[in-house]
């Protein structure tokens, strides 16, 4: 896959010398992360061959009429011909219906519509037909679905969608095919799902580590065709769930060990990505757990660590000449890489990964935290003023790791205004410590 260094300046992309000057000019005039907010009306496309459930569907929304621009179409060309018009952000289609299935116009879709996010609507679906729709579709409802049911789901898919704009007004195409995974997890894991006697907790211990695979089992576990009683961000759970048989289809169908064609400085900094995300995930559980934390906060609190940074990966697999020109740059004039990205590529990391969370249905509890693991103060009104929420044990959880472990990458401070939270103010330094003797390693302060 091409870096898009071929671009010309004319399509919008800075040039190196101008890339090095606005980095510059941030570093002078100072920086500030800004909190996108849904300001437009979404473009949704209903698809079911069936007259009658379309009219259902159209009864049923008929109060977001004012808000939400509903279209409807009785056959996946229609939705086509609909589509080359003017593309949708968001298309619900049937998955059983005559010509072309629902699967196969969503495939169509995500090739020439990648940004339109994409549900299923069917019932009785086999297995296999679900596992199909791995790659095109983002989540699944199934039918019948009730009206309540289905509205939540999309007002959170279009509030997500508004709050993400960002990414759609970047050259950069959220795509889980450009993310690398590390082939060592790959043949751990090949050789425990080979074994017959192979638990589901020897199995978990291997998924969990890569990011990758847990978003796929997770996305699957969490779709109305496993009926889970509430969202799962476990992954022993999860597995449990699916099966063991499932996590091998998952694994080869949507060919998430494929490596990119990294040059050799480019592999250090993902190993870097790799080694920073597993410590967050424990950090932040653990900051969770002496804060008082349910077992849900837990989990979501080890996911978001897990995840938070996947953007970063995939800005380096697709803009990798230019994102190493911006690391550069921010090397240089000390100027928070996320507020860099943000200039450079009109998105950040943390705007890509919570994107991606987003299309897959992952669980808010996990999406907040990885799109504000920079900016918590954003989302801190939401809670008590001594309550310790997801976002901010992740955000802590990014500056005790920056604090320990030196990189570029992983340059985080702790503010004056999250340092007077009151469980931060008690306990930082003990969180500290407590990490700093389990890396065995010593650092003193900056």
């Amino acid at each position: 896959m091409s870096d898009g260094n071929q671009m010309t300046e004319e399509q919008g992309w800075p040039s190196e010398e101008q890339l090095t000057i606005l980095i510059k000019s941030m570093a002078e005039e100072g920086t500030s992360s800004s909190v996108h907010k849904a300001i437009y009306k979404p473009r949704v496309l209903f698809v079911d061959d069936e007259a009658n459930v379309l009219s259902g569907i159209r009864r049923m929304l008929c109060g977001k009429r004012s808000v939400w621009d509903m279209e409807f179409a009785g056959s996946g060309q229609e939705a086509l011909e609909r589509c080359e018009k003017q593309p949708y952000d968001i298309i619900v289609s049937d998955m059983r219906m005559p010509g072309m299935t629902g699967v196969e116009l969503l495939t169509k879709i995500q090739k020439r519509w990648p940004h339109t996010i994409r549900f299923i609507l069917s019932g009785n679906a086999r297995p296999e037909e679900v596992l199909r729709t791995v790659g095109p579709v983002h989540q699944y409802i199934a039918k019948p679905c009730d009206s309540e049911i289905l509205q939540a789901k999309l007002e959170k898919t279009v509030m997500l969608h508004g709050a993400l704009e960002s990414v759609r007004n970047a050259r950069i195409d959220v795509d889980i095919n450009s993310i690398p995974s590390f082939p060592t997890v790959y043949r751990d894991l090949q050789q425990m799902l080979n074994n017959d006697e192979a638990t589901v907790a020897e199995v978990a211990q291997i998924v969990e580590q890569d990011p990758v695979l847990t978003l796929h089992i997770l996305k699957m576990v969490n779709s109305a065709y496993f009926s889970v009683s509430r969202v799962l961000s476990d992954v022993s759970e999860a597995i449990a769930v699916i099966g063991l048989e499932s996590v091998q289809a998952i694994m080869y169908s949507v060919q998430a060990f494929e490596r990119m064609p990294f040059q050799q400085e480019a592999q250090i900094i993902v190993d870097q990505l790799w080694d920073h995300s597993q410590r967050c995930a424990l950090i932040a559980r653990r900051i969770m757990k002496e804060c008082g934390g349910n077992k849900s906060e837990l989990e979501a609190a080890f996911f978001a660590g897990l995840v938070h940074d996947l953007g970063h990966l995939i800005l380096l697999s697709q803009q990798g000449a230019r994102f190493f020109r911006t690391l550069m740059a921010v090397k240089k004039y000390k100027v928070p890489l996320h507020e860099a990205e943000r200039a450079v590529f009109k998105v950040t990391h943390a705007d890509l990964s919570g994107y991606m969370m987003a299309l897959w249905g992952i669980s808010d509890s996990v999406i907040e935290p990885v799109l504000f693991h920079h900016d918590p103060l954003s989302v801190l009104s939401q809670y008590a003023p001594d309550e310790m929420s997801v976002t901010l044990a992740v955000h802590l959880a990014e500056v005790i790791d920056c604090q320990i472990h030196s990189g570029v990458l992983f340059e985080e401070h702790l503010s004056t205004e999250i340092l007077a939270h009151p469980c931060v103010r008690q306990n930082y330094q003990k969180w500290l410590e407590a990490v700093r003797n389990e890396t065995g390693q010593e650092h003193t302060h900056g």
